[in-house]
Parts: C-alpha cells; structure tokens; sequence
C-alpha cells in the first residue's frame, strides 16, 4: 500500500470508512473531518530551502566514506527467500523500556534504533555505521497534516559512530537530537542525499529501522450491524 498511503493513514481511512457506512445504514450524514489538502503538502515542500538542505547534509554526511557493509557469518542452513521473524518484549521488559525512556527524555523509537544500529555495528565489526531511519514526513508547520491521507513517509540516513568511552545515554541522546536536525533538512529526499555523498551506484545503508507509532481513534468495534472481531496490518 506504500504506493498511494502510508502506515499512519490506514486508521483514518477505515474511520471515515465506519463513518460513511453507518450513514448509509442509518440514513444519518456523518460528521467528517475536514481533509488535508495534499497540495498543501506540495506547496510546502517547493517553498523548502533546497540550497539550505545541501549544506546540510554536505556536513553531516562529511566522514563518510564508503557505504556501510553488512557483513555477517554464512548461515548454518542456506536457504533462499524471505522470511519473517517476530519476536515480543515482556510486560517487565516493556516498563523497563517505558521508565527508562521517561527519565531520560529519550523516545522509544530513538532507544531502539540506536540498539538496532549497535547490534548490526558489533556483528559487522564496524565502528561507525549509516541505517535508513523511516519518518512520518509529516512537518508540524502544517496545520492538520496529521489527519492527511496520502504517502508521506520518508526515509533518511542515520550516520551513527560507535565510541566505547561514551555512556549508553549520551551516545542515545545525540542521536535523538540529530534526528530531529534532519527532519528539518529532509524534505530533499533519500535520492538527492545519495547524490550529495557521491556514492552513487551503490546502497548508502543495508538496513532501515521502522518504528510505527501513529494516532488510532477509539471507536466502537461494531458498525451499523457488523461486528469487527479482529484486525492486522502488515507492511512489507
């Protein structure tokens, strides 16, 4: 479905869906939110700061080198394909998470995505590494973007250096603040980045980390005269 919307905009589809439905079936119009307006969204990303958004990644992308390879041991059973693996924190080891996350100030997704890129980083050997780090795309600036429908996701590279002698938290924390540094310069895209490094020709990162986290509206499970026992979406 990434090629029309994205994750965050499945929830309000199917509530204005609910809503419509129930119209129908109760001869009562619904009351709609107002729509973004994707032109909105084109019109501010042409008012970007292009020249502004170069630099920018021109400094930030500056001691890179070469492209971050993943080198990991053969596996013990050559197979071929794709494969899914899921795996779920315990209610202790999400509190942990939670509490951990609270008093540092640091968010989930930024806690997690820095133990993403050390553990690939420590399996590879590497002491610095570059991810794709997948954001909403969605700029505060905008009034009621959060209730558009639309693709606006965006994936950027994280480039990330792994220093013993920093604690766990410092080293977190810098990364959040920089994250937050290249959704202001982001607007540009992956493309225009890769051509900014010269690396052009070859991935600038092999691994990306998603980390959905979008508002849901809590409404009823039932509309009109159908029930909704159960629900899962998945990307791929």
């Amino acid at each position: 479905h990434h090629m029309i919307l994205d994750g965050w905009s499945v929830p309000i589809v199917t509530s204005d869906l609910a809503q419509l439905y129930q119209g129908e079936c109760t001869a009562v119009a619904p009351n709609l939110d107002t729509p973004f307006l994707w032109k909105s969204h084109l019109q501010w990303l042409q008012d970007q700061d292009t020249e502004q958004a170069t630099n920018y990644w021109k400094c930030y992308l500056s001691n890179l080198t070469t492209v971050s390879r993943l080198e990991f041991p053969p596996p013990h059973t050559p197979a071929q394909g794709m494969k899914n693996l899921e795996s779920s924190l315990s209610n202790v080891a999400t509190e942990v998470l939670e509490n951990y996350s609270k008093e540092q100030g640091i968010t989930q997704a930024s806690i997690l995505q820095g133990l993403y890129a050390l553990v690939l980083a420590r399996r590879g050997n590497l002491n610095e590494i570059v991810i794709g780090s997948v954001r909403s795309g969605r700029t505060s600036s905008l009034p009621n973007i959060n209730t558009g429908v639309g693709l606006f996701i965006n994936t950027l590279p994280i480039y990330i250096q792994i220093d013993p002698a920093q604690t766990l938290t410092a080293w977190l924390q810098e990364q959040q603040v920089a994250m937050a540094e290249q959704n202001v310069h982001g607007h540009i895209g992956l493309r225009e980045i890769q051509k900014i490094t010269g690396l052009m020709g070859e991935p600038l990162f092999e691994a990306m980390f998603v980390f959905e986290n979008y508002p849901v509206k809590k409404t009823s499970n039932t509309i009109a005269q159908i029930e909704l026992t159960d629900a899962q979406s998945e990307d791929g």
